[in-house]
């Protein structure tokens, strides 16, 4: 059975890099911190409004991304893990490309095979191999290693958009159907409005697309004060590896919340996250955790090590996926981007991460999907196991205790069974 990307990250090795700690100095932006935050409504799937076989539909949230490219007047810079079952967007980027006046580059993962063999199933998303047709070959980019070929040792994991240098689009959803589309994953995203953001993630997209500059090869920025607004939000950016997202993020992130930490997660495999989580909670910090049910199956999971230092977690039964790489600090201070919480997503894979502090509007915001979201769990389905005695394992990914999984016509646990075929559907025949 071919590797998924969620096992080739997984498994690898992660590299060490040295971290560098920031000034305490700030660069002040004379604008307040002006954004759009968008949430999968999953909930319509939740409750069977919506049921059956995931569609290649177009919801909000990829509708919202539609605008946002159809808007592009001189270049667009695309770093998405790849594109499946979601036409709107190659017709996007086509229209952009009959426009003289507008550059359209994209960096995209590749799986496996040779540079320029755009075989489909050389990616994971078999879609992707239309880039190369629709763009031409010049203008979209795979992960390549310091030798030139396709890099099969790291992923290239981001899913941003950069808008003329002067808007970014950033979060955990990819451009596909599961994602974006039909909104059946949880995930979030940020439409951030600002060009000294922008050109931030424009620079880190260069690197890869004009350089050929991957994972461990990428050189980190000069500067990389934090940016602090007119209205008190103070906004870092945190790109992997060269930026050392684990300990200057997300610990960094975890050690200052005093009263609140609610994460949201696909996979949290890193020890020193977990650590940390553990440590949050003995100095009186209330954390809780939604989990996704395949990075429950994963070997090197910390879930029910968590559970056991105090950590509230609820592993989802949802059909979908708890897609999300997010946190919420005491209700103002959010982290959020493609990044999962382990030593490979930090160390070798390209990524992003960006951390808000002091914004109550955004922290509402997240504070208020996410409390949506863990009110779904109750634990009679899906959450505490210490308060379900008789329910002795977590959900899982596909199985008749996660809803609407036996039937949308996804492989959810990646174990080459689909809906009825799996083992864990069989009392759904």
């Amino acid at each position: 059975m071919a590797m998924t990307h969620w096992m080739r990250w997984a498994l690898s090795t992660p590299l060490i890099v040295s971290a560098t700690s920031l000034a305490g100095t700030f660069e002040d932006v004379e604008l307040p911190f002006s954004y759009e935050f968008y949430t999968s409504d999953i909930f319509s799937w939740v409750d069977g409004t919506r049921h059956g076989t995931v569609s290649d539909s177009a919801g909000p949230m990829a509708l919202k991304l539609k605008s946002l490219v159809d808007s592009t007047r001189n270049h667009l810079e695309v770093a998405i893990y790849g594109v499946q079952k979601q036409q709107w967007f190659l017709d996007s980027l086509l229209h952009l490309k009959a426009d003289l006046n507008v550059k359209v580059e994209a960096v995209v993962d590749q799986r496996q095979g040779e540079v320029d063999d755009w075989n489909p199933e050389n990616f994971d998303y078999p879609d992707t191999s239309k880039l190369a047709g629709l763009l031409g070959s010049g203008f979209v980019k795979v992960d390549i290693d310091r030798r030139g070929n396709a890099n099969t040792n790291s992923i290239m994991h981001n899913k941003f958009v950069v808008v003329d240098r002067k808007k970014v689009w950033l979060g955990s959803a990819n451009i596909s159907h599961t994602d974006a589309g039909s909104e059946y994953n949880a995930n979030v995203a940020l439409l951030v409005k600002n060009p000294q953001i922008a050109r931030v993630y424009s620079d880190e997209f260069r690197q890869m697309f004009r350089s050929g500059a991957f994972s461990t090869e990428k050189a980190g920025r000069v500067d990389q004060k934090p940016l602090r607004f007119s209205d008190g939000s103070i906004v870092e950016i945190f790109f992997s590896p060269q930026d050392d997202p684990m300990n200057r993020a997300i610990l960094e992130f975890i050690r200052r919340a005093k009263t609140s930490l609610d994460i949201a997660m696909f996979f949290l495999t890193d020890p020193k996250a977990a650590t940390a989580l553990k440590d949050a909670v003995k100095r009186g910090v209330k954390v809780r955790l939604i989990y996704d049910a395949l990075g429950a199956s994963h070997a090197a999971s910390k879930h029910s090590w968590l559970r056991d230092q105090g950590v509230e977690v609820r592993v989802e039964n949802w059909g979908g996926k708890m897609h999300m790489k997010a946190a919420i600090a005491d209700g103002i201070n959010v982290l959020l981007g493609s990044l999962n919480w382990s030593s490979a997503g930090s160390l070798k894979n390209d990524e992003n991460t960006m951390v808000i502090r002091h914004s109550q509007r955004l922290g509402d915001e997240m504070s208020d999907y996410f409390s949506r979201l863990w009110a779904t769990l109750d634990r009679a389905a899906g959450g505490d196991r210490r308060s379900r005695p008789n329910f002795m394992r977590d959900p899982r990914a596909e199985g008749i205790e996660s809803i609407n999984s036996c039937e949308d016509g996804i492989d959810n646990d990646h174990d080459g069974m689909l809906d009825a075929d799996d083992d864990g559907c069989a009392n759904h025949r």
